[in-house]
């Protein structure tokens, strides 16, 4: 019997059968994960090295097309405001991701780029070099943050009697925006407006 034309594994395909098992159990391990795609777990090291590599490759098949795709976007906030964007809409699907991320170093080229390009872009909006680490740590904690948020209870209005403040905001709460994704775009453009201001 010859080969299979398309091979049964690949990068991609095992970092999406990672990615399934994440969002139904919140983590996997390569013997669960071999066992999810019907293999052995030495024929998934044939094409990956570690769970490390294959949550690495999750993120990089991630922004990869994004980066192509946005890269020479001349506004540097709308820039932002569409990278940002992007990366809460994914991680809002998948919110049990963010642990196993936030664990593993930035190494990759690509994601080397990707932040490079944010870095760049809030440095064009006029924030001052020694200040641009902090704005992007500030804008990705928001993302990450935000993204986490969606799987917490919301306030209850019956226990905010006493609050007068906090009851009113959560008055103007979008029951439409189950995903938040328009208050995350609101709070995004509040943040973006900040760096803005604080610029010389």
């Amino acid at each position: 019997m010859g080969r299979p034309r398309t091979p049964l594994l690949s990068p991609e395909r095992i970092a999406h059968a990672a990615l399934e098992i994440v969002r139904e159990q919140g983590d996997f391990t390569v013997a669960g994960l071999a066992a999810h795609l019907g293999v052995r777990v030495s024929s998934l090291y044939n094409h990956v090295r570690s769970k490390s590599e294959i949550i690495q490759a999750i993120r990089r098949d991630r922004i990869l097309p994004v980066l192509e795709r946005l890269r020479d976007e001349p506004d540097p906030r709308r820039l932002l405001e569409l990278l940002l964007r992007d990366y809460y809409e994914f991680l809002s699907r998948v919110p049990q991701l963010i642990p196993l991320l936030i664990a593993e170093p930035i190494r990759q080229p690509e994601m080397i780029a990707y932040y490079d390009l944010i870095a760049r872009s809030i440095s064009r909006m006029g924030v001052p070099e020694h200040e641009v680490m902090p704005a992007l740590g500030l804008l990705e904690g928001y993302v990450l943050g935000a993204a986490m948020d969606l799987g917490s209870e919301p306030f209850d209005p019956r226990d905010t009697d006493g609050a007068p403040h906090l009851r009113a905001a959560l008055s103007h709460r979008d029951a439409d925006d189950p995903r938040g994704l328009r208050s995350f775009e609101a709070g995004l453009a509040i943040a973006l407006r900040g760096l803005a201001a604080g610029t010389p």
